[in-house]
């Protein structure tokens, strides 16, 4: 039995009298979007000091308008330990992620192993024609050779950013690197306005 919010947006949820036998597990499931944006802060402080944790949830209908290109650049690591289903499920995400660009959006697609190298001299526009190019050279990426991690990061965040777009970088790796400070550092010195986003692939 859920009753409507009240005017602080509490709701209460309670079993219904005739259903109360604890026999499976209860789910709750909930929509949070609403018509603006909300954030929410909670708060705790113990023994080992205060934490908190800030949540922001976006509007749930928006304009496209409303939404900010973006420069998406994928870095992926095709060394030897990404060969078979880690390799897989990078190309799998690199399609989904490009066939869900806004046609503002532009794209980049890095491949490091023992060097790096670009699908393009910088990001291309989203056009028909420049996604299946994209595609293919997807299709194309097998995984060998060693991990120089640092040769991808150079090589996504070295060239001039694009004023007019948000520059998406993510990172698509099995997490197999030996040199975790000196590229901690590379990103430190490079980043500027990019959002870096890594993302584990493989067991």
């Amino acid at each position: 039995i859920i009753q409507e919010p009240d005017v602080d947006n509490t709701v209460t949820i309670t079993l219904d009298p005739a259903d109360t036998l604890p026999n499976k597990d209860f789910i709750v499931r909930y929509d949070v979007t609403g018509k603006q944006p909300e954030a929410a802060l909670l708060t705790h402080r113990g023994d080992n000091g205060g934490f908190f944790t800030l949540m922001i949830q976006p509007q749930g209908d928006f304009d496209i308008g409303e939404v900010t290109s973006k420069e998406m650049v994928f870095v992926v690591d095709c060394s030897g330990s990404m060969s078979g289903a880690p390799m897989a499920q990078a190309k799998a995400l690199m399609r989904k992620a490009i066939g869900e660009m806004n046609p503002g959006d532009s794209f980049q697609i890095i491949r490091f192993s023992s060097a790096a190298s670009q699908f393009s001299p910088l990001p291309l526009p989203n056009t028909p024609a420049n996604v299946q190019k994209g595609l293919a050279y997807i299709d194309a990426m097998s995984g060998g050779g060693g991990t120089m991690m640092i040769e991808g990061i150079k090589a996504s965040l070295d060239y001039p950013p694009d004023p007019n777009r948000l520059r998406m970088v993510l990172f698509l790796t099995d997490g197999y690197i030996g040199n975790e400070q000196e590229i901690l550092g590379a990103i430190e010195e490079k980043i500027g306005g990019a959002r870096l986003f890594s993302l584990g692939v493989g067991s």
